[in-house]
């Protein structure tokens, strides 16, 4: 599998893209009649390295029976990223 694109994303509403943490574009968005449709997808996306790392952050808290302490950290960090993503 390849690499993706470093996180963090973000949503650039004024050209319709989402950039990389390198500034290069990671999508273009298609513009259309449903603006808020396209704006929640774009967030979405924006989100999907935070997303990604919560995860993998929850599934290794999880596998390892950590701590309250760290499972606190993996959910707060979950939590972050689905208040991202709208």
């Amino acid at each position: 599998m390849s690499k993706h694109t470093p996180g963090p994303w973000a949503w650039d509403v004024d050209y319709d893209v989402v950039l990389g943490s390198n500034k290069s574009t990671v999508c273009k968005i298609a513009t259309g009649e449903d603006r808020e449709e396209e704006d929640a997808n774009a967030r979405l996306i924006a989100a999907a390295p935070d997303l990604l790392v919560a995860c993998r952050g929850l599934v290794e808290a999880a596998d390892l029976r950590l701590g309250a302490g760290a499972i606190k950290s993996a959910l707060d960090l979950a939590r972050a990223a689905i208040s991202k993503a709208g």
